[in-house]
């Protein structure tokens, strides 16, 4: 009998394409986030493949012959992982695979509050040329970029910083000492002391109940006043009403996001109406077309891979046996 792979939010078809091809019996969703829903569609399933939804107790105890999960990506925030272990659940994820696209987009992060790009588009379309003069940018050679995390992410940020634009580069990470750093990174060991040395102050921490709202009014308030903070990260790190707060009161310079709390965002929210000092995009760092194809392949592979008892090349932490 073929195994059954549900994909509720759908994926690239390479990735299905693959597990067609060895026979699965594959059923894509709607996309639709509903726990109800999502558990009517999982019921019969042998294996998943999940991107963003999530997955708690009780959607996964609605399929009781589930085998694997194949994350679409590496953020594992939204799946209980402590039922995957105690029903035996094998749980993979696609690491690397979007790292640069996610590291391409933080420069463009960079780049774009430097230059005021979204504020200037602006002007520029409702014929205030005059705004070329009145809303200067700056440049990046030579200012300093702090990097919170330097995993494989962080550490593509720093390089392209560095090599790229001339950037000084500030790291902080516990698990990372100055001799495991590139020699361009100046390691910090004191968290608020490397956030208030950035001129930009990029995030690539995980989302953990330890870094759960820790971009908060402390953190902005250890910041130079001219300086932005950008998150690609996850949402659950940002306080938004500290954020709101900082803002509007110009603590901060600005920032740029592609994350949120609640995703999707609604733009009316208080956040999202900020123009002046706020970019924006829509959880979409990682999500280039190479990137969506190697992730949608991983995840199809690890799942396959478990599904016939063989270890993932990629198991999530704590599934690694």
């Amino acid at each position: 009998m073929a195994f059954k792979v549900v994909i509720p939010q759908p994926v690239v078809e390479e990735g299905v394409n693959f597990l067609k091809d060895k026979g699965c019996d594959v059923v894509i969703g709607t996309g639709n986030t509903d726990p109800e829903y999502l558990k009517n569609l999982i019921s019969d399933a042998d294996a998943l493949i999940v991107r963003t939804a999530n997955y708690s107790a009780d959607v996964l105890s609605a399929a009781k012959k589930l085998k694997a999960i194949g994350r679409f990506g590496v953020g594992l925030d939204n799946i209980d992982l402590d039922y995957c272990k105690e029903h035996n659940i094998m749980v993979s994820i696609a690491p690397g695979a979007n790292s640069n696209s996610v590291a391409e987009h933080t420069i463009m992060f960079i780049l774009m509050l430097a230059r005021k790009a979204v504020i200037q588009d602006e002007n520029t379309r409702n014929g205030n040329y005059e705004a070329r003069n009145t809303i200067p940018g700056n440049d990046v050679f030579g200012k300093t970029l702090t990097v919170l995390g330097l995993g494989r992410i962080g550490r593509m940020v720093a390089q392209k910083a560095h090599d790229g634009l001339g950037m000084n580069i500030v790291a902080y990470d516990p698990f990372v000492s100055q001799d495991n750093a590139p020699d361009y990174v100046t390691m910090v060991t004191d968290f608020y002391e490397a956030v208030g040395m950035g001129d930009f102050v990029s995030i690539h921490m995980p989302a953990t109940k330890e870094f759960e709202n820790i971009i908060n009014m402390k953190f902005f308030k250890a910041m130079k006043p001219t300086a932005y903070i950008i998150n690609n990260a996850r949402g659950s790190l940002q306080d938004e009403d500290d954020l709101v707060y900082a803002l509007k009161k110009h603590i901060i310079a600005g920032a740029a996001l592609d994350v949120s709390k609640d995703e999707p965002c609604v733009i009316t929210d208080e956040l999202w109406s900020i123009r002046d000092n706020l970019i924006v995009s829509p959880h979409n760092a990682g999500l280039t077309v190479e990137t969506k194809i190697a992730m949608a392949m991983l995840a199809a592979e690890g799942a396959w891979d478990a599904l016939n008892g063989k270890l993932p090349k990629y198991p999530a932490p704590g599934f690694d046996k």
